[in-house]
Parts: structure tokens; C-alpha cells; sequence
């Protein structure tokens, strides 16, 4: 179970998080929401242990959390580098996360082929399209295979095909192998029949957490208007 407890955390004299306590189980698909400046990315930033909270704990099965537990995808494309391909990229990041050479090939080829870019593993990274560079840095992401998989607004850029495999497979990802899914996006379309809960954040604080329902829909997009 991840647990996170009394969590705060400010930025100079803006405080963005403010005592947020809420759980996960395995296998859980939980959605964050909230208008822009709620908090969201701060909370998967402290659990990627990539900024410490002020006060507060993290854990994940009643140890503290660390950074091998977790993984993190944004729209950020910089970390790659850009004059090396596709497939040389994957394969330094992915070794440098300890995965077993003689795997990480029919791996990347197995994910390139699900999201249609095997024709692109021998391309420049740089020459990559926004939606291309998005498929690689997911394929990176998932075959890191990390307990908890943070995703904030990873969508964007992704065309409707693209999307409805990724949110297919992270489904059947999180039941068979108990994965927790954090899942931050301002596009209540895509919930639908995948995230379990969700959280809606205002002020720097949980203003409610509940299981997820279609119904719940229409609430949380006037809840979001204008976020």
C-alpha cells in the first residue's frame, strides 16, 4: 500500500500542498485532479524523490518510499539525447536501470511495435515528431517496470489510437501485476472505465476523495471549468 501521510510542502512563501493524507493499493488507478496550481505535479514530484516535502511521510508498504520504487513521465522530452536514436537511447537508459541486456532489445521491439514506431528506433531522436518523442519516452518509462508509475498529463501530443493502447495496457498492467497508477490529466474523457478514484485537490488541500464512477464525471468537469 502506498500511504501518504500529512504531506506539505511550500515554495518560498507559496504553499502548495498543505497536510494532504490519502492511500493506494495495488492495482489501484488513482486519478489527481485539480485546477492548474493545486498541487498535482508537486505530489508526483515528492514521490519520484525529486523535491523533499517539508513535513509529512511517504510509504509504500509500511517502509519509506524511494526513488527505485517509482517512475515518472512528463511532456519533458529533454533528458533524451537528442543526437543519438531512438533505439540508443532506450538502450543506455534502460541499462543504466539495471534491466538485463539480453532482454532490453526483444523488449524495446515488443513496445515499439505496440505503439507503431518500430520504423522510428533507428531515427535521430531530434527528427522525431512531438507525438514520436511522447511514444519513446513512454516506452522508456514502462520497461523501467517500477512498483508505483507516475504519469502527468502524458496524453497531450498522443493521437486517439495511441491513447486508448496506452490506457488499455496500463489497466491490464495494474490487475495482473499489482501495479498503483498515479494518473494527473484535465481530460475526464479518458477515466472513464479506466482510472478506480480519484482525488480533487483545491487550495492546496484535498477537498475530496472517492471511487470512481461515470456518474462522477459531470461533477468533477464543473469542479475543473476554467482550471
Amino acid at each position: 500500500m502506498l500511504k501518504i501521510n500529512n504531506l506539505s510542502k511550500s515554495f518560498g512563501n507559496t504553499k502548495v500542498l498543505n497536510q494532504i493524507s490519502f492511500e493506494a493499493d495495488e492495482g489501484d488507478i488513482l486519478a489527481l485532479l485539480g485546477k492548474n496550481g493545486t498541487g498535482k505535479t508537486t505530489i508526483l514530484r515528492l514521490l519520484a524523490d525529486l523535491v523533499s516535502q517539508d513535513s509529512g511521510s511517504i510509504t509504500l508498504n509500511g517502509s519509506k518510499i524511494n526513488r527505485e520504487d517509482t517512475s515518472l513521465i512528463t511532456n519533458n522530452d529533454r533528458s533524451f539525447f537528442w543526437r543519438l536514436t531512438s533505439y540508443e537511447n532506450l538502450r543506455y537508459f534502460l541499462g543504466m536501470s539495471g534491466l538485463h541486456t539480453k532482454s532490453i532489445d526483444t523488449s524495446i521491439q515488443k513496445f515499439a511495435e505496440l505503439f507503431g514506431v518500430e520504423n522510428k528506433l533507428n531515427s535521430i531522436f531530434s527528427s522525431l515528431s512531438s507525438g514520436e518523442k511522447k511514444k519513446i519516452n513512454l516506452i522508456r518509462m514502462l520497461l523501467k517496470n517500477q512498483k508505483i508509475m507516475l504519469f502527468d498529463e502524458v496524453t497531450t501530443d498522443l493521437d486517439l489510437e495511441t491513447r486508448t493502447i496506452l490506457l488499455d495496457y496500463l489497466k491490464k498492467q495494474s490487475k495482473q501485476i499489482n501495479k498503483t497508477i498515479l494518473w494527473v490529466t484535465h481530460n475526464l474523457t479518458e477515466l472513464d472505465n479506466f482510472s478506480n478514484k480519484y482525488i480533487l485537490l483545491e487550495d492546496s488541500t484535498i477537498k475530496k476523495i472517492g471511487n470512481l464512477q461515470s456518474s462522477d464525471l459531470n461533477f468533477l468537469s464543473k469542479e475543473l471549468k476554467n482550471g
